[in-house]
C-alpha cells in the first residue's frame, strides 16, 4: 500500500482531530506527526502559495491585444 500523504495527516490534524472522540485517537491516521514532517509540509504549502501567487501575477502574453472572439466565430460561419 502506499505511504500515507504527510499534507492530508497535517490537515487531519489541524482540522478534524478536534471532533474525533478520544477513544479513536489511538488510531493511526490520527498520530500526531514529528516536527520534521510538519516543516515538510509547511514549507511544500508555502512554495505552492507562492508559485500560485507568481502565476497570477504574470500577464498574459497577449493581455494587450483586443479580444475580437465573436468577429472570429462570425467569419467562420
Amino acid at each position: 500500500s502506499a505511504p500515507p500523504n504527510k499534507e492530508k495527516i497535517h490537515d487531519i490534524q489541524k482540522k478534524v482531530l478536534q471532533y474525533v472522540p478520544p477513544d479513536l485517537r489511538s488510531d493511526p491516521l490520527y498520530i500526531v506527526p514529528d516536527a520534521a514532517d510538519r516543516a515538510e509540509v509547511a514549507a511544500t504549502k508555502r512554495f505552492r502559495r507562492q508559485k500560485a501567487v507568481q502565476k497570477k501575477k504574470r500577464p498574459a502574453a497577449n493581455a494587450d491585444a483586443p479580444r475580437n472572439k465573436r468577429a472570429a466565430e462570425s467569419d467562420n460561419q
